[in-house]
């Protein structure tokens, strides 16, 4: 048996087999048996998406790359920063890419990612143009939005591998050959003025637009993005540097609410009006993050984090954080990182943008006390009732905290059809991961 811990620090005890080919996979799925199933891509989903208490079918070790005019067709392990470094070297650039080089490429498929450039262009699963699917019975199945499997595709996006293993995804890109990011601070102050400078309505300029919320969740910043080139660096040595040792430092302060609190107040005094940095280091601003989370790990630390995200519609957004500032208040937690995005509508069956656009709303909390973790899942299963009030909707890519009942309710659309997925392409319920038993019991 393994242990194997997600990005979040859920964890499991396993057997884990990773095949090299799909031959090997559909050899794997065709001596499992019974067995409950999990697929696993580089590991950096934040809850239990991809840990099951049987077996875990890691496809890390499928791996290839193939550009092709402006597709790449990259094989289920490719993690993002192997994607993003072929497609600079042909002026090319995703439209969308998560904020992690170590994610896999069916990874961020399964959880239909955004990035802070979505308000722009959507979300990961916008610009997959097809996917390759095995089922658990080794059935193969070549998916686009448009042919025969198209509704397995819209199963497959956002479907947290609920369905069988991804094993490629084409993924359109678009002709960017800018180097840099140029970010600009529009709105520093109240809650409701922070939103009306990233509400949908000012992003005519070609910028994307989102926020930060301050500790207090009263007050915020607003910024602009670009891609750019032939400036000189400005960075954002707080984000976007995360290789540097003062992004260390800044992470392990945020592991305290003391250290949160002193973080956010230097960041608002010492501002900048403007920004710019290298593509990369801004595209991937999470690696430091997550070489925190390593240099933790290996010195024994747990090293968790909760990292939930809800999806409200542009008119309750306002209301929806004032509910969550109180939660978070009377719970007695403070979050390390706040951040909102607005995001267009999607037909993925469990997008939480499924037929609705809004403003997305993440809440992060770093910290390995048990106690705090408790008051935070509390805290934040409430807020995900609010959120239902409130005509929202949680999105499932990161930690879920909420009741099986809420999700339910807020799915109750497109639950009937991937049930109808599940029972033509899983009916003996196979793929049965920790995450899906506790979130939506009626899957498994």
């Amino acid at each position: 048996m393994t242990r194997l811990t997600s990005y979040g620090g859920e964890h499991a005890d396993c057997e884990i087999v990773e095949p090299r080919s799909v031959e090997e996979l559909q050899h794997v799925l065709a001596r499992s048996g019974d067995r409950h199933i999990a697929f696993r891509g580089q590991g950096h989903a934040f809850d239990a998406q991809s840990l099951s208490g049987d077996l875990v079918v890691g496809l890390r070790n499928l791996r290839g790359l193939i550009y092709d005019g402006t597709t790449v067709h990259a094989s289920a392990g490719e993690p993002w920063g192997a994607i993003v470094d072929g497609a600079r070297q042909r002026g090319l650039f995703p439209h969308v890419v998560v904020t992690t080089s170590q994610a896999s490429v069916a990874g961020t498929a399964s959880g239909n990612c955004v990035s802070r450039f979505s308000p722009l262009f959507g979300q990961d699963g916008d610009h997959v143009r097809s996917l390759d699917l095995v089922t658990c019975d080794g059935q193969q199945l070549h998916c686009t939005r448009e042919n025969e499997h198209a509704d397995v595709f819209f199963g497959v996006i956002g479907g947290l591998g609920c369905l069988g293993a991804i094993t490629e995804v084409a993924v359109e890109l678009s002709q960017n050959k800018h180097d840099q990011v140029e970010t600009h601070v529009l709105e520093v102050g109240r809650i409701g003025d922070v939103l009306t400078a990233i509400s949908p309505s000012n992003t005519a300029d070609g910028a994307t637009r989102y926020a930060v919320l301050l500790p207090d969740l009263e007050r915020g910043i607003a910024y602009s993005s670009a891609y750019t080139s032939g400036q000189r660096l400005a960075p954002y040595r707080p984000v976007h540097q995360p290789r540097s040792l003062y992004r260390l430092a800044g992470e392990l302060l945020l592991r305290s609410t003391l250290g949160t609190r002193l973080v956010w107040a230097i960041a608002e005094r010492k501002r900048a009006a403007r920004y710019v940095d290298p593509i990369v280091d801004f595209t991937f601003m999470m690696d430091g993050n997550a070489r925190l989370r390593r240099i933790g790990r290996w010195l024994g630390f747990p090293m968790r984090v909760t990292q939930q995200s809800f999806v409200l519609p542009v008119e309750t957004t306002s209301e929806f954080i004032a509910r969550t500032r109180r939660l978070f208040a009377e719970a007695d937690v403070v979050p390390t990182m706040s951040d909102v995005l607005y995001c267009p509508s999607d037909r993925a069956l469990l997008s939480a943008t499924y037929d609705f656009a809004g403003f997305f709303i993440s809440f992060a909390f770093e910290t390995s006390w048990r106690s705090r973790r408790a008051r935070i899942d509390a805290a934040l299963t409430q807020a995900s009732k609010e959120c239902l009030a409130l005509g929202g909707r949680v999105h499932l890519t990161k930690n879920v905290r909420a009741d099986p009942a809420d999700l339910a309710a807020m799915y109750a659309t497109t639950l009937p059809a991937l049930q109808q997925l599940r029972q033509r392409l899983d009916p003996e319920r196979r793929i049965r991961t920790d995450f899906l038993a506790r979130t939506f019991p009626m899957l498994v």
